[in-house]
């Protein structure tokens, strides 16, 4: 009789645990802004870009739920680094940022930074920069290097700060900067809606644009970006294509 109800109990344990989902769902919070075609959004629930293309199909083959946060650059890097933020899309990986972030090892793409100017002006080389009012993205991958290089051609600038890429362009259409700093994906995308900007042939700062994780999110999530990725820059029919 104890044989027999023990071993009802075991098949009822078997069952239960069977129906049990194989994978828990875990949520991952995900940093979302303004830079088309990587990441973009009208609705903060409902990106676009690349990158989210790349989680979408990540989320969909591991059970994963993704919730976005929305902000502007510097404030992403701010959650980022403060945990808030699980996963950071599209952001340049620097030693400095890898301090406090993980980064995947694969890249999802090779970005640069273009200078772009008003559609009246001489703008074709850093000399010409002198005395001009450049718009400048805070927290920018490329603003350190835009900086040192300025100071090395001994030249005076004077910079203006924005949060977001569009407004470094809204910055010129409106003539509060001369020219304005960005990146070549964010210009080839945008520059056809702003007719008084013209990009400039002053290109520098290659950089691998990556997934960047919190320390909180930890290194499985990190391997199983990079595992995915692997993945799907192997397959050209998948979302990365």
């Amino acid at each position: 009789m104890c044989r027999s109800i023990t071993t009802i109990a075991l098949l009822l344990s078997f069952l239960f645990l069977t129906a049990l989902p194989l994978r828990a769902e875990r949520t991952l919070t995900v940093g979302i802004y303004q830079n088309p075609p990587l990441v973009f959004f009208e609705d903060p629930e409902r990106p676009e870009g690349l990158f989210i293309d790349i989680l979408k199909e990540i989320a969909r083959e591991e059970n994963l739920k993704l919730t976005y946060r929305a902000c502007r650059w510097k404030d992403c890097l701010e959650l980022l680094k403060r945990g808030v933020i699980d996963i950071q899309t599209a952001i340049a990986y620097t030693p400095e940022r890898a301090r406090w972030a993980l980064f995947t090892d694969e890249d999802v793409i090779v970005n640069w930074a273009i200078i772009c100017k008003r559609h009246n002006l001489k703008i074709s080389t850093f000399p010409d920069l002198e005395g001009k009012r450049v718009a400048l993205l805070e927290g920018d991958v490329y603003l350190e290097p835009f900086l040192k290089t300025v100071s090395s051609f001994g030249i005076t600038i004077n910079p203006l700060y924005y949060r977001g890429y569009e407004e470094l362009f809204e910055a010129i259409t409106k003539g509060e900067a001369d020219a304005a700093l960005v990146n070549r994906l964010f210009e080839s995308q945008k520059i056809s809606s702003y007719p008084l900007v013209e990009p400039t042939p002053i290109v520098f700062s290659p950089v691998k644009i990556k997934f960047a994780l919190s320390k909180r999110a930890g290194l499985k999530v990190k391997a199983l970006l990079d595992r995915h990725l692997k993945r799907l820059k192997e397959d050209r029919d998948s979302p990365y294509y």
